[in-house]
């Protein structure tokens, strides 16, 4: 079953227009004897909901457009939002507004699922169908305001216990970005009818969400409130970057004291062994500062001395400093307690 505007004709009654009662934002024609409630649901200056119920008589039928009671704008998690403290299921709010709920990205298959499980658990999906016809007007859209945005848009038909059928639509958007990928759900709505005539229900449905128009004054309003609205979330979440960055540049610095710290306690540790072991073996190490080599040899002189033609390393000891063969020897430089040579 696919109910699209086509079959308004094939399924026409006597509709009335209904204004909406909150912020008189949008207007919708509703079949005539139904009970309708909702409107405009306002969460801040830029974030607002549109929920319209229908009522058939005699609990004939639903119909549905939007949800209130669901978050319309998410957050994915990444680690950035994570070292803010920011996890899955966390309410994000950069501009002090209304939070946006950090949770991955959903596409339009996957909200629907968990859409209804939440709301009516005794039904299923018994069809889907992709709709890239409604991405890609969504995507021109967007490309004229010059934005990155990825559409999902699907429509599933729904088969109840009971034996109603129903019908939903669903479109989300993501808008990705380096510090935090917004995603919202920009379409939503659908039916439900009972046995033996959901074509009607679908009819009502299908002329309901075509026949809504906003408000011109109010959409005006709306889009000025909003322009303000971004431009202070945007300069929120680039304060929220710098102190990012500014944490992360804390921790660098205070991992690297850490590990210079570890470095000074190793090298103290190796002076003091290498000390324990010129003391027992009563050796003494020796650096050359033209070659850079060091070496051990026996303690038993104040002064000593290499002749570079022996081709391995080795020391004459004088007791004065005092040099035997200027021409041919050169002083060496004994290596200290702290590992480095001395004078």
């Amino acid at each position: 079953m696919r109910i699209m505007p086509a079959d308004w004709n094939k399924k026409a009654g006597r509709y009335s227009a209904w204004t909406d009662p909150r912020e008189h934002a949008f207007t919708l024609d509703v079949p005539a004897g139904w009970t309708i409630d909702g409107g405009l649901y306002r969460l801040d200056a830029s974030q607002v909901h549109v929920q319209v119920h229908g009522f058939a008589p005699n609990g004939a039928g639903m119909v549905f457009i939007g949800d209130a009671q669901r978050p319309k704008n998410y957050v994915e998690p990444n680690m950035q939002l994570m070292q803010l403290g920011l996890m899955q299921g966390a309410n994000y709010s950069p501009n002090g507004g209304a939070p946006w709920l950090c949770w991955p990205f959903q596409a339009a298959d996957a909200y629907a699922q968990g859409w209804l499980q939440q709301r009516f658990p005794d039904a299923r999906i018994s069809a889907s169908r992709h709709r890239p016809d409604i991405e890609q007007r969504y995507v021109a859209i967007a490309m004229q305001g010059g934005m990155n945005v990825r559409y999902s848009a699907g429509e599933f038909d729904l088969a109840f216990a009971d034996g109603r059928t129903g019908f939903l639509t669903v479109t989300t958007s993501v808008f990705p970005s380096s510090m935090a990928s917004m995603w919202q759900v920009i379409d939503f709505g659908g039916f439900v009818a009972a046995p033996g005539d959901p074509e009607r229900v679908g009819a009502a449905f299908a002329r309901m969400l075509g026949t809504i128009a906003l408000d011109p004054r109010w959409h005006a309003q709306q889009n000025r409130m909003s322009e303000q609205t971004a431009a202070a979330s945007l300069a929120s979440m680039r304060e929220a970057r710098a102190q990012q960055q500014q944490a992360f540049d804390q921790r660098w610095a205070a991992a690297e004291q850490q590990q210079q710290t570890y470095n000074d306690r190793w090298a103290a540790d190796e002076n003091r062994q290498r000390e324990q072991r010129h003391a027992t073996g009563n050796t003494v190490e020796l650096y050359d500062p033209e070659t850079g080599e060091r070496f051990e040899t026996v303690n038993d002189s104040n002064y000593y001395w290499r002749d570079p033609r022996d081709a391995a390393p080795s020391a004459v000891g004088t007791d004065a400093d005092f040099n035997l063969d200027p021409a041919q020897l050169r002083r060496l430089q004994r290596i200290g307690p702290d590992g480095k040579p001395l004078p």
